[in-house]
């Protein structure tokens, strides 16, 4: 997955894989899924984050982790709706949208919501 995230190229940003075997942790977690089990993930080296842009970030690693795992993959609906405001993303992904798609889907409400934004700073 590491090597996948990579082949993006994404600014400020690189994949690197790890290994890790859950435990309790006190006022934390208890019993946390996996526990004592060797497990494998990315763990994800911000560089520069004056280039990061993690919301793009986010889009590449929930598409990826949908095209490399299709069928372990299972949204939080409520959830991952919440957090992006939308269900859109989320749809997306599932119609099989690459995520330069995706991020391309929202270039004009952001647009129009830095114009209405630049009259309300207070400093420049």
């Amino acid at each position: 997955m590491a090597n996948e995230l990579n082949s993006y190229n994404l600014p400020g940003i690189k994949f690197e894989p790890i290994e890790f075997t859950p435990v309790d942790i006190e006022k934390v977690t208890i019993d946390p899924k996996y526990e004592g089990q060797k497990c494998y993930g990315v763990f994800l080296n911000v560089y520069d984050r004056e280039k990061f842009e993690p919301v793009k970030t986010a889009v590449y690693i929930l598409y990826t982790l949908k095209k490399m795992y299709p069928t372990e993959f299972k949204w939080r609906t409520a959830g991952q709706d919440r957090l992006w405001g939308t269900d859109r993303v989320r749809l997306m992904i599932d119609e099989g949208k690459k995520p330069e798609e995706i991020i391309k889907s929202w270039e004009n409400e952001l647009k129009n919501f830095l114009k209405v934004r630049e009259k309300h700073l207070i400093y420049n």
